[in-house]
């Protein structure tokens, strides 16, 4: 897992005149914590936040933060925004180790759709899964977990017990629940039916 660098100051004043000024100057203020490390009020540019966020490839934001001469590895636990504008106006830093097990979103990447026969026989693919919340290390978390969809024929499904998620990753539900499905197209019986409903309703309106 890459991790983005971003530089840090420590911050000493507080309170909203405090974060205003910090945001005139296109920074934040922000916190680092973690299990071994001890809480510190923080200022990061908030432009920098923004392409950092835009860099990553997956649903979360790793950054290596620079601190009065030491380096912390950090997850971006959480953010806070302006819902007028957008604009961030906070954020919190989750400091991780090495061998830290920790709980991760990781996005669903489909294949196998070119050759589904269920797609090819006029199926519709629903994914009703687009992320899958896994707990491991922040070495072994992917960056998507494939879900292959190449043999599912029409109203097929593959759970999440079908899925191949990867070593040393653990995906922590006690429900086998469905990711992906093949809709099967709609019956001959079902499409007249649709059809005769129309032409009923168009003499109607004549």
């Amino acid at each position: 897992m890459k991790f983005i660098e971003l530089e840090a100051q420590e911050r000493t004043e507080r309170g909203k005149q405090a974060g205003k000024a910090l945001r005139k100057e296109k920074r934040i203020p922000a916190v680092i914590y973690g299990r071994n490390t001890e809480a510190k009020a923080i200022s990061v540019s908030s432009t920098e936040l923004d392409k950092a966020i835009k860099k990553t490839q997956t649903m979360e934001v790793f950054l290596k933060l620079s601190l009065a001469g030491e380096s912390y590895q950090v997850m971006l636990k959480e953010l806070q925004a302006d819902f007028v504008n957008g604009k961030f106006i906070h954020a919190d830093f989750l400091t991780i180790e090495k061998n830290q097990v920790l709980d991760f979103r990781v996005p669903v990447e489909v294949v196998g759709e070119d050759v589904s026969p269920g797609i090819e026989q006029g199926g519709m693919l629903q994914i009703l899964r687009r992320e899958i919340d896994v707990r491991c290390t922040v070495d072994n978390i992917p960056e998507s977990i494939k879900v292959d969809v190449s043999n599912l024929g029409p109203g097929d499904s593959v759970h999440i017990e079908d899925v191949e998620i990867g070593e040393n990753i653990e995906v922590f539900t006690d429900v086998n629940y469905t990711v992906a499905t093949i809709v099967a197209p709609a019956s001959s019986d079902e499409e007249g039916e649709e059809e005769a409903a129309e032409a009923e309703a168009e003499g109607v309106e004549e």
